[in-house]
């Protein structure tokens, strides 16, 4: 647990099936990228995705609203398809997963399952850091990322 500070972005959003979101954020990784370096925006950290989710929504099924992008030290200005965001202040529980992105789902579960057992609920967007480039580490059995999820107290 801890509390994170307000982070200005740059990211490209999108509504897609779950299984089309590992081939989706190369590209916009790539996109964004060039926008940054296009505009001499300083890049603050490695790439990430959130995911918004509503009460009730399962993130397997149906469309993911999704923005990706990276954390930037400087609020830009986008160009209509990357666009100037943030990561959210307050509260949040992050883990650490290693591993293909497919087994993110079960991390995910049993972050939300650890956060109930403390009374808390996830708040607003949740958004995975990929700490490890898969174009550098083919192998994703060696993927490291940070699962980020910001909570709130359960309504008593």
């Amino acid at each position: 647990m801890c509390t994170l500070k307000r982070q200005h972005t740059a990211v490209v959003r999108g509504a897609m099936p779950a299984a089309d979101l590992p081939g989706w954020l190369p590209g916009v990784f790539h996109a964004v990228a060039d926008h940054l370096e296009r505009a001499d925006a300083v890049v603050a950290g490695p790439a990430f995705a959130c995911i918004e989710l509503r009460p009730g929504d399962d993130r397997r099924l149906g469309d993911l609203r999704t923005a990706a992008g990276f954390p930037v030290a400087e609020p830009i200005t986008g160009d209509g398809w990357v666009r100037p965001s943030a990561l959210p202040a307050g509260p949040a529980a992050v883990a650490t997963h290693l591993g293909p992105c497919e087994a993110v789902e079960t991390a995910c579960a049993e972050l939300d399952a650890w956060l109930a057992g403390r009374g808390l609920l996830p708040d607003g967007v949740r958004w995975e850091v990929y700490l490890t480039d898969p174009a550098t580490e083919p192998d994703p059995a060696h993927w490291l990322s940070q699962l980020v999820v910001p909570y709130r107290p359960a309504a008593a």
